[in-house]
């Protein structure tokens, strides 16, 4: 008598359609356009804009935060002895080590 593992059904795995449904996720896909659907990438201005309006107050925010943080650790450097380009050097390496990391850690 051999042994045999009990069966399961395995869950279905979301990153796998389903047999039979369409693999198209945007209706802008080339195989539409045969079907007298609009293929290809289409460009709205509107939503462009849109964009721009919501992430341009964060990357001027950024930019100020990010312009204060390194001025203030090169001040701290040579406060504390490292002078001229080496206070310079240190403030690059601990912002962007620290951006690194976020990279890294996916924190945005």
């Amino acid at each position: 008598m051999t042994w045999t593992p009990p069966t399961t059904a395995k869950p279905p795995n979301p990153l796998i359609p389903p047999a039979g449904a369409s693999h198209h996720r945007a209706k802008s896909c080339p195989a539409h356009a045969r079907n007298g659907q609009k293929g290809g990438n289409t460009v709205n201005p509107r939503r462009i804009a849109a964009a721009l309006a919501d992430t341009a107050p964060v990357g001027v925010l950024a930019a100020i935060a990010g312009a204060g943080s390194f001025t203030h650790i090169r001040d701290t450097a040579a406060q504390h002895g490292q002078h001229g380009p080496m206070a310079w050097a240190v403030a690059v390496c601990i912002d962007f080590s620290e951006l690194a990391v976020r990279h890294d850690l996916h924190v945005y």
